[in-house]
């Protein structure tokens, strides 16, 4: 569970390895606490911030390469073209808040909700948007999700920045 107390994660460690079966014993045990969110401006002074330290990682997944990549070729062509690298990098920006929004609601779903998402993923109309055409599925997954759960009190649970006025 995405928000287990440690005791609680150590508890359905130990129930797994009694279910497997498995003689695995652990020589050395600790925590570090992991965080992260986003930088705005991304920059300091002349120093353009890319990557993890630009706030460029997938919250949805916890994965980063292929937008901190694109945030670095961002970064690349606002020098060579002497232009703004934040208005470059809008794009890549909603992209992350969206996967911040996907994050925040998985990490909220209930077995219920899971089993919604799965009868509406299985629809014939739906199988033939998602597999059949070109329909940009991440961009509006967070939409979809919301369709298929309860709702969210986004005031308690979101650790987006408030959205900034343009």
């Amino acid at each position: 569970h995405a928000n287990a107390k440690p005791e609680e994660t150590e508890r359905r460690w130990v129930t797994f390895l009694k279910q497997e079966k498995l003689d695995y014993h652990i020589e050395e045990n600790f925590l570090l606490e992991h965080i992260s969110g986003t930088a705005y401006p991304h920059h300091v002074g002349n120093i353009l911030l890319v990557g993890a330290a630009g706030g460029f990682m997938e919250s949805f997944l916890g994965f980063g390469t292929v937008s901190s990549l694109r945030s670095g070729v961002l970064a690349a062509r606002a020098i060579k073209g002497n232009r703004c690298f934040t208005k470059l990098a809008d794009k890549l920006d909603q992209e992350m808040r969206r996967s911040v929004r996907l994050r925040e609601i998985i990490n909220t779903m209930e077995n219920k909700d899971y089993d919604r998402l799965v009868a509406t993923a299985t629809f014939p109309i739906i199988k033939q948007l998602f597999y059949n055409t070109n329909f940009p599925v991440l961009k509006y997954a967070g939409d979809i999700l919301e369709l298929v759960r309860a709702s969210v009190n986004w005031e308690k649970k979101s650790i987006l920045p408030a959205k900034r006025s343009k």
